[in-house]
């Protein structure tokens, strides 16, 4: 760890790093994962339905626009947990709050409480990109590396 401190680059530029270190293959394996169930769906569906009938547009919006935005967003806090946690298993718990309301999202729509039409998902998925610029900035601002050491 001292090492990558002496390294010549700011601490926002190593923050940045070690968040997208993260977020590219977790991002990639996500868009893997999408492909090969919409290849199994449309393969069930075609024989059951005679069409195909994935992926349509909430999909699409969700795997390129919501997916960035949340999987950045909880790297960004865990990332923000993590430099304020005195130890690991409290950096764990405390990042394990940012499911909750992914929960309930998802149980809203399951249950058709909460039903989100292509508009709403994409303004959504613009506040969390909004949300997301703001916590890599106030990250970086306040980063003490010595907290680290």
């Amino acid at each position: 760890m001292e090492s990558l401190l002496y390294t010549p680059i700011s601490m926002e530029q190593l923050l940045r790093a070690k968040i997208l270190g993260v977020f590219v293959p977790s991002y990639i394996i996500t868009f893997i994962s999408f492909i090969i169930f919409g290849i199994i769906f449309d393969i069930g569906g075609f024989i059951y339905f005679g069409k195909l009938i994935f992926p349509d547009i909430k999909w699409l919006v969700i795997i390129s626009w919501i997916v960035p935005a949340v999987n950045l967003l909880s790297l960004t806090f865990t990332v923000m947990v993590s430099a304020k946690s005195e130890t690991f298993q409290e950096a764990q718990q405390v990042s394990g709050f940012l499911l909750i309301p992914v929960i309930l999202l998802l149980v809203g729509q399951m249950t058709g409480v909460l039903l989100l039409n292509n508009f709403v998902m994409f303004i959504g998925g613009g506040i969390l990109l909004v949300l997301d610029y703001i916590l890599m900035n106030r990250i970086s601002a306040g980063f003490v590396p010595e907290k680290l050491i």
